[in-house]
C-alpha cells in the first residue's frame, strides 16, 4: 500500500495544493489592483467619449495608439534589463553601481524618448493629412508626443523600483495616481470648455508627475553612498545587448495588436475608428484576469518547471486555465447579451459597434481558456520563442487587417482581431504540449461553457421579450447571471477547485484571528 503522508494528502497533492493557494493569493492581490486602475481608465475612456463625440474620440484613439507604440519602443526595454541587472547589483551589495545603473538608464530613455517626440512631432503633419486624411490629428499627435520622454523615464524607473521585489510603487503611480489624475483633470478641463486639447493636456500633465513621483521614490530607495563614479562603472553596452531582442518583441507586441486602429484611420472616418476602439476596450476586460492570473503564476510555474514530477504543473496549468474561463464567464455573457446597451454608455453612436465586441469577446474567452500560456513558455527558458511568436502573430494580425478593413470596415478589423487571437492561442496551447507534455483543457470546462450559453440564451431571448429601461434589463441582468451560478453548481465543481477554496478559507480565517 502507498503510505500517505499526514493530511491524508500525497506529496504530490500537498505541491499542488500549496502551488495554487499561492497562485490565488498572487493572482488576487494584482487583479485587485489592476481591475481599480484599469476600470478608472475604462471610465475614463467612457467620459472623453461622451463629453467629446465619437469623432473626436476616433482622433482620441489614432493618437493613443501611435503613442503606445512609441512609448514602448521609447525606454529601449530598459526597464527590463534595469531589473535583471540592479537586482543582481542589490544581491551583491553594490549600492552605488546600482545607483549608477538606475541614472545612466534613466538617461538613455530620456533622450530616447525626446528623439521619439520630435520624430512624431516633425511627421505629424504628413501622417494627419497626406496618410489619414484627417488634418485635426496633427495637434493631437503633436500633444502625445510631449508626453513621450516622461513616459519612457516613468518607465525605466518603475522597472528599477520593481528590484526590490516590490510592485507597490507601479500600483501607485500607473493604477492609482494616474487614472485619478487623468480623469480629475480631464474633467475640469471638459468643464472649461477646452475640448480635445484640454483633455490631452491634463494627461500630458499627469504623466509629468508620475515621472517626478518616480525620480523621488528611486532618490529615496537608492541614496548616494558617497562612491565615486570609477568605483560604481557600469556595462551599459552588455544592458544595452540584453534588451535588444527585448525591443524587437515588445515592438511586434503592441504594434501587431493596435494595427487594426492604425489601418482602419486609413480606410474609415474617425467617428467609425471611435466606434471601434470603445468595443476594444470593453472587451479587453475579458483579458484582465488571465493577465493577474498569468503573471502571478510566472514565478510558481518557474519554481516547479524541471521537477522529477510533472503532476504539480499540469495540475496548476489546468487549474488556472479553467479559473480563468469560470471567472469571466459572466463578463461574457453581459457582453453578449447586452453589449449595445453597454457601448451606449459611451454614446448613442457607439451601438453600432456590438458586433464587434461580440466578436471580440468570443475571441478573448477562448484565450482565457487556453490559459496562462506565455508564462509556461518563457518559464521553461523559451524567450527566443516568444519573440519569434510576437514577429509570426505580428505579421499574421497586420496582413489579416490588411485584407479584411477595406472590404468589411470594423466589422473586418473585429473578424482580423479574434480569429487571429484563436489562431495564437491554439499554437501557444501546442508549444507548451510540445515544451512540457500538458494541455490546459479539461472535461470539467464543458460545465462552465454550457452553463455559459444556457444564461447567454436566456437573456437573449428574455432581453428581446422585456419592455422597460435601464432598471428592468439590469434586473434581468442579475438573473441570468443569477441562472449561470445556478447551472454551474447543479452540474457540480471540480474537486480540486472545492478543496483549494477551503484552504483559502481557513487560511483566511487563520489570518483575521
Amino acid at each position: 500500500m502507498k503510505m500517505m503522508p499526514a493530511g491524508g494528502m500525497s506529496l504530490s497533492e500537498r505541491r499542488v495544493s500549496a502551488a495554487v493557494t499561492r497562485l490565488v493569493g498572487g493572482g488576487a492581490a494584482l487583479l485587485l489592483a489592476s481591475a481599480a486602475g484599469n476600470a478608472l481608465n475604462y471610465i475614463f475612456g467612457m467620459f472623453v467619449a461622451r463629453a467629446l463625440g465619437a469623432e473626436s474620440f476616433g482622433l482620441y484613439a489614432i493618437g493613443l495608439t501611435v503613442f503606445n507604440v512609441l512609448a514602448l519602443f521609447a525606454p529601449l526595454a530598459l526597464d527590463v534589463a534595469v531589473i535583471k541587472f540592479v537586482s543582481g547589483q542589490l544581491s551583491a551589495g553594490q549600492m552605488g553601481r546600482a545607483r549608477r545603473t538606475v541614472i545612466g538608464a534613466g538617461v538613455i530613455a530620456v533622450v530616447s524618448g525626446l528623439l521619439a517626440a520630435v520624430g512624431l512631432a516633425l511627421v505629424a503633419p504628413w501622417l494627419s493629412s497626406s496618410l489619414y486624411h484627417k488634418p485635426a490629428l496633427s495637434g493631437v499627435l503633436v500633444w502625445w508626443a510631449a508626453a513621450l520622454p516622461c513616459v519612457a523615464l516613468t518607465t525605466v524607473l518603475l522597472g528599477a523600483l520593481q528590484s526590490f521585489q516590490t510592485v507597490r510603487y507601479t500600483v501607485w503611480i500607473k493604477y492609482i495616481w494616474e487614472p485619478a489624475g487623468k480623469f480629475a483633470l480631464a474633467a475640469l478641463a471638459v468643464a472649461l470648455g477646452l475640448g480635445l486639447y484640454g483633455v490631452l493636456g491634463a494627461i500630458v500633465s499627469v504623466l509629468a508627475v508620475s515621472a517626478l513621483i518616480a525620480l523621488a521614490c528611486v532618490g529615496r530607495a537608492l541614496p548616494h553612498d558617497g562612491s565615486r563614479p570609477d568605483q560604481a562603472t557600469v556595462a551599459f553596452p552588455a544592458m544595452l545587448t540584453f534588451s535588444g531582442p527585448l525591443i524587437i518583441s515588445n515592438l511586434f507586441g503592441v504594434l501587431a495588436p493596435r494595427s487594426d486602429i492604425l489601418i482602419l484611420g486609413y480606410w474609415v472616418d474617425a467617428q467609425q475608428v471611435g466606434i471601434y476602439n470603445a468595443a476594444f476596450q470593453t472587451a479587453a476586460i475579458i483579458a484582465l484576469v488571465i493577465g493577474a492570473l498569468d503573471t502571478a503564476m510566472a514565478p510558481i510555474a518557474g519554481s516547479l518547471i524541471g521537477g522529477a514530477d510533472p503532476v504539480p504543473l499540469k495540475s496548476l496549468y489546468q487549474v488556472t486555465s479553467r479559473w480563468a474561463l469560470t471567472l469571466t464567464a459572466p463578463i461574457f455573457v453581459v457582453m453578449a447579451v447586452w453589449g449595445s446597451d453597454i457601448l451606449t454608455l459611451f454614446g448613442p453612436d457607439f451601438a453600432l459597434g456590438a458586433s464587434c465586441l461580440v466578436l471580440l469577446a468570443v475571441a478573448q474567452w477562448f484565450n482565457a481558456a487556453a490559459g496562462a500560456t506565455s508564462s509556461l513558455i518563457l518559464m521553461s527558458g523559451h524567450s527566443r520563442v516568444i519573440m519569434l511568436n510576437s514577429i509570426g502573430i505580428g505579421v499574421l494580425l497586420v496582413a489579416a487587417n490588411l485584407a479584411l478593413i477595406p472590404r468589411y470596415g470594423i466589422l473586418g478589423a473585429a473578424i482580423a482581431s479574434s480569429a487571429c487571437q484563436i489562431v495564437v492561442s491554439f499554437i501557444r496551447v501546442a508549444q507548451v504540449w510540445h515544451l512540457q507534455r500538458i494541455l490546459p483543457f479539461t472535461g470539467s470546462m464543458m460545465k462552465t461553457v454550457s452553463a455559459a450559453l444556457i444564461a447567454a440564451a436566456v437573456g437573449w431571448v428574455l432581453k428581446g421579450e422585456l419592455d422597460g429601461g435601464l432598471a428592468a434589463q439590469c434586473l434581468l441582468a442579475l438573473a441570468v447571471l443569477g441562472l449561470f451560478g445556478g447551472a454551474l453548481f447543479l452540474f457540480g465543481f471540480d474537486p480540486d477547485d472545492t478543496a483549494t477554496a477551503s484552504g483559502l478559507w481557513m487560511r483566511l480565517a487563520m489570518r483575521r484571528s
